[in-house]
C-alpha cells in the first residue's frame, strides 16, 4: 500500500511545519507494517511538502493514527494537510488492476 500525503505550508509556518513533521516522522518509523517512508519538497514549489510511506498491508497504515499517539503525531500537520486522496493500491499487487482505457 503506498500512502502520499501532501502539505501547503506558508513560508512562515515552516520551523512550526518542521517541528511537527520530525515528530510525525519518528511516530510513522516506529510503526508495525512501514515499509518505506520518504519525506520531500516540490523542485518548483517550495511551499508544497510530501510524505510518502509504504506499507505491508491498509491495516497497518490505518493503525499508525489511531490511539493517542497515532493522533498525537497526525494533529500537530493536518492544518496544512491537502485535502485529496492518500491510499493507494500498489501496482506490483496481484490484485491491481489498470483501468479500461
Amino acid at each position: 500500500m503506498l500512502v502520499v500525503l501532501r502539505f501547503r505550508v506558508p513560508t512562515a509556518a515552516r520551523s512550526g511545519f518542521a517541528a511537527a513533521l520530525r515528530h510525525l516522522e519518528r511516530h510513522l518509523r516506529g510503526c508495525s507494517g512501514l515499509e518505506s517512508l520518504h519525506v520531500g519538497t516540490a523542485v518548483d514549489d517550495d511551499e508544497l511538502h510530501t510524505v510518502v510511506t509504504t506499507w505491508d498491508l491498509p491495516k497497518s497504515w490505518r493503525s499508525a493514527f489511531t490511539g493517542a499517539a497515532g493522533r498525537a503525531a497526525f494533529l500537530p500537520v493536518m492544518a496544512w494537510l491537502l485535502d485529496e486522496p492518500t491510499a493507494y493500491s500498489d501496482a506490483a499487487d496481484e490484485s491491481f488492476t489498470l483501468p479500461a482505457l
